[in-house]
């Protein structure tokens, strides 16, 4: 069955919530120390917070849903809202996550064509996403993409200091 892609609301929050903290955590938990693991979370996907996302003029959250079933999500920033204002005519993704159960079946493929189109349709002129260092599936699948690294920044995931990769591409 198709992936369907929809925006999130604020009537979805719990289950923005969810899917959140379960993507990083299974994407994160290995490599990292679980106090700190577990504080980035509190932090960065308490309601309030993701409340206070979804308001913000210049992102927007979206579901990937396959059989119905919420099986990864997008946040995509424009404008002001970047979390690093490097290319101001440029789209952020800062977060693309699919469920680990769901992983290597085309859901990634279709959040990133989706964030490309949106991308179009802001007349923005490439597309640009921050990658921790050591994420090495990842990475090479945004260097499959045709990404290239253009910076990098610090990234705290709880009280650790780490380096994300900044990645930009054409459109």
């Amino acid at each position: 069955m198709a992936i369907q892609i929809r925006n999130v609301t604020t009537a979805d929050l719990e289950e923005l919530q969810k899917i959140c903290r379960l993507t990083f955590a299974a994407t994160f938990d290995q490599d990292n120390d679980p106090a700190d693991l577990q504080k980035y979370l509190d932090e960065a996907y308490n309601i309030e917070v993701l409340r206070q996302e979804l308001a913000q003029e210049q992102s927007a959250y979206f579901f990937a849903l396959k059989d119905s079933q919420i099986v990864g999500y997008l946040k995509l920033n424009w404008g002001h809202a970047q979390s690093e204002l490097d290319w101001p005519q440029a789209l952020e993704i800062q977060r693309i996550y699919v469920h680990p159960e769901y992983q290597k079946q085309g859901i990634g493929q279709a959040l990133f064509d989706f964030a490309l189109k949106y991308a179009h349709d802001l007349a923005c002129e490439g597309i640009w996403l921050g990658v921790w260092e050591h994420n090495k599936n990842a990475l090479g699948f945004y260097r499959h993409l045709g990404f290239k690294q253009a910076g990098a920044h610090t990234f705290v995931l709880g009280n650790d200091r780490q380096t994300d990769l900044l990645m930009y591409r054409d459109i």
